[in-house]
């Protein structure tokens, strides 16, 4: 298909369904969720995992900060999906599509991360999974990567679990907790999620120029 005259921006009300889970986007009535998903994380289990922030002010006005910025974030192609359990409506886990390059590139990269009360249930899976369907079909990406550190055997495991490749060590990669790290690149393309286009696709035009949302 032709993708001249689409417009590739995901909208604010956005909602994709799994068999299990709700993925979206947080908005103006979820600051009780919000609240809640922070304040009561369980307590980390590695080094990795999603860690409670005993510091932060969880307000209503911290969270209507957040909302602006979330909007800001995807007017530039940055994109943080909540994801909740669709018969609790229960917080698993969050995902998200960043570094999004148009033009000659049409990559991006991929980050999830799942609670540890959700572990071992094959959610993650099932949220990546969804992701590179939103990327490859919604966001018309041809390529997606994941860099992930090469002792965090259970991401890697997702990582190839969904049939990304492992490509290589991307050397002082990113500066974590006072130091540069290495990561392991993993990716996946289109083609390889059995979706395909003509090149190139539109990129969408920035927020207020277009006035689209």
């Amino acid at each position: 298909m032709l993708l001249n005259e689409v417009d590739l921006l995901i909208p604010s009300n956005f909602e994709k369904k799994t068999d299990r889970l709700i993925i979206r986007f947080y908005n103006a009535d979820d600051f009780e969720l919000w609240k809640k998903t922070h304040k009561q994380l369980p307590k980390a289990r590695n080094k990795w995992d999603i860690k409670p922030d005993p510091n932060f002010k969880w307000t209503r006005q911290a969270f209507k900060k957040m909302l602006q910025q979330e909007q800001r974030n995807r007017d530039a192609e940055r994109y943080y999906f909540i994801a909740l359990d669709r018969s609790s409506g229960q917080p698993i886990g969050h995902a998200v599509l960043f570094d999004i390059r148009r033009k000659i590139f049409q990559s991006g990269g991929l980050g999830y991360g799942i609670y540890n009360h959700s572990w071992g249930q094959g959610y993650g899976r099932e949220l990546v999974e969804a992701m590179l369907e939103v990327a490859f079909k919604t966001l018309k990406l041809h390529r997606i990567e994941a860099a992930i550190e090469g002792k965090n055997r259970r991401s890697i495991n997702l990582a190839k679990s969904v049939g990304m490749i492992r490509e290589g060590i991307r050397r002082g990669f990113v500066y974590m907790n006072g130091e540069w790290k290495s990561l392991t690149i993993f990716s996946l393309l289109a083609e390889d999620f059995n979706v395909s286009f003509k090149f190139p696709p539109k990129a969408p035009e920035p927020a207020g120029k277009s006035g689209k949302r």
